[in-house]
């Protein structure tokens, strides 16, 4: 019996290394069923309940391995805290798990490190300067995660950031064998200098850190995704007579809370808008889910052309998987709407149609030079967002997300808002007494003080939302005029709409 207990062990590590998640997950289970008390399989399947979206399993199996007197706790903590803060947004267990990670295993630099990004996302930031520079002090300059301390550090600091400050960064970007944290100290030396207004310097460590960050990824495919484009706007006309105007959509009953998309190119206003919303008391903000990303990259392949295919069953499990996180979190009784502010899940849209046929969506755009600037000075993951790294696929990519998003318009004009940022700076309570309109909210003073809540933000624009709204980032393009004529003219040749360039 024990032999063959092992072997089912031994399976369930091979699955995992090939991928086969599913396998893997009977095989440890059946394993643990003949060994309960073994602590380094109940390690490995928390890590893959991880990995497959059952966060809650995986942290029971995680505090079954502390309970075993696993060794290596201190990792285990670790893991633990990142579930809390990167899957069910409770920042106050985080912390606790932080702390027990830390009580094991003083001046523990990866702990250290997550300790100041919770700092960070919770607009601490003194505190969160305080602890990346204690990663530094205590990890030493050969450590991995020294380097990506350093890039906080610079990104938080901006003109503040001494010139012996940028001088060790660029140290440890020559050190470093990760093309990702070399990107990430770019990315942050450049934001320094654009800080400084010594644009042509910045736009120059821009261009570097892009090409770096793009390294080892494919690029981007024009066709290909035009191609993607057209079969996704094909499953949406073929979803017009379920969705069409004046079609009416009762609201599935098991589910309380409405979900709301909040979707666009990225560096569009989401995130503000999310926050504004955030602040009004029936709407709980959940920021970026992945779950639809995953979906679509595994169970729904080829995507779109998968989806017709779908039997009903199967999208019911999916759609209670997914409203499952919001159940599981603590949520007022007030609330009415969830966020899910992945910004790319526009691609989806017949997706999230067919999960949740009640789904609002806000559909955020803004000006397409200021927002193809924000996107190439922001360090986005080169599998994800391939066309970031050159101004020309900038400009494809946005012209194409326009084109779905008027053929999303034409099918669910009663359930999508678009929302333009550069209006809403201009005039935030008349455009946000018309987005609570949309979503039948009474409204609400409080939206308009979004940035003093205490709430944690997990994007690149956590500082932008701590400060009352302004048009800072509007018109940002102009110092970089002449660097982004390319950009400008490819626009221009895809047909997108510009303002004045005066």
């Amino acid at each position: 019996m024990q032999l063959l207990a092992q072997e089912s062990l031994l399976r369930a590590r091979r699955a995992v290394d090939r991928g086969a998640w599913k396998d893997a997950l009977g095989l440890y289970q059946q394993f643990l069923q003949q060994a309960p008390r073994h602590a380094e399989a109940h390690y490995e399947l928390a890590w893959l309940l991880r990995a497959i979206d059952e966060p809650l399993q995986a942290l029971s199996h995680y505090q079954r391995a502390l309970d075993l007197g696993i060794t290596r706790a201190e990792e285990i903590h670790l893991n633990r805290a990142v579930i809390f803060a990167d899957e069910l947004n409770n920042y106050a267990e985080a912390e606790k798990a932080l702390a027990c990670a830390l009580a094991l295993r003083p001046n523990y630099p990866e702990a250290l490190l997550n300790r100041a990004n919770l700092y960070e996302d919770q607009a601490q930031r003194s505190a969160a300067l305080d602890c990346y520079q204690s990663v530094i002090d205590t990890a030493g300059e050969l450590h991995a995660v020294t380097p990506l301390a350093r890039a906080r550090m610079l990104q938080l600091l901006g003109a503040e950031a001494s010139e012996t400050q940028t001088e060790r960064a660029q140290d440890s970007a020559k050190r470093t064998q990760d093309a990702g944290t070399e990107a990430s100290l770019f990315f942050a030396i450049a934001h320094v200098r654009h800080a400084q207004k010594r644009y042509a310097e910045a736009f120059a460590l821009f261009v570097q850190a892009n090409t770096i960050n793009a390294r080892g990824a494919p690029p981007y495919q024009p066709v290909e995704h035009e191609t993607l484009c057209d079969s996704i706007i094909a499953d949406l006309i073929a979803l017009r007579s379920d969705f069409g105007p004046g079609v009416r959509r009762e609201k599935p009953s098991n589910s309380q809370y409405q979900p709301l998309f909040i979707v666009g190119m990225f560096r569009s206003g989401s995130t503000l808008i999310e926050q504004v919303l955030n602040a009004h008391p029936q709407v709980q903000a959940f920021g970026e889910i992945s779950f639809l990303p995953r979906l679509v990259a595994s169970a729904l392949q080829p995507f779109p052309n998968s989806l017709s295919a779908i039997p009903a069953e199967t999208l019911a499990q999916w759609r209670l998987h997914y409203l499952s996180r919001f159940k599981r979190a603590a949520i007022a009784d007030t609330v009415r709407y969830c966020t899910d502010k992945r910004p790319d899940n526009y691609l989806y849209l017949s997706l999230i149609k067919r999960l949740c046929p009640e789904a609002k969506i806000i559909f955020t755009v803004r000006n397409p030079i200021d927002n193809a600037l924000s996107i190439f000075q922001q360090q986005l993951d080169a599998q994800v967002a391939s066309y970031a790294s050159e101004s020309t696929s900038i400009a494809h990519n946005y012209a194409q997300h326009l084109r779905l998003l008027r053929a999303a318009q034409a099918v669910f004009a009663e359930d999508i808002f678009e929302l333009n940022y550069d209006q809403f700076v201009e005039n935030p309570q008349s455009k946000l007494s018309e987005l609570l309109t949309f979503l039948g909210l009474p409204w609400n003073e409080h939206c308009l003080q979004f940035h003093q809540q205490s709430n944690a933000v997990r994007t690149a624009s956590l500082w932008q939302v701590r400060q009352p709204i302004n048009g800072a980032s509007k018109g940002r393009w102009r110092a970089y005029r002449s660097q982004l004529e390319p950009l400008i003219q490819s626009l221009r040749e895809h047909n997108v709409q510009l303002p004045s360039l005066d």
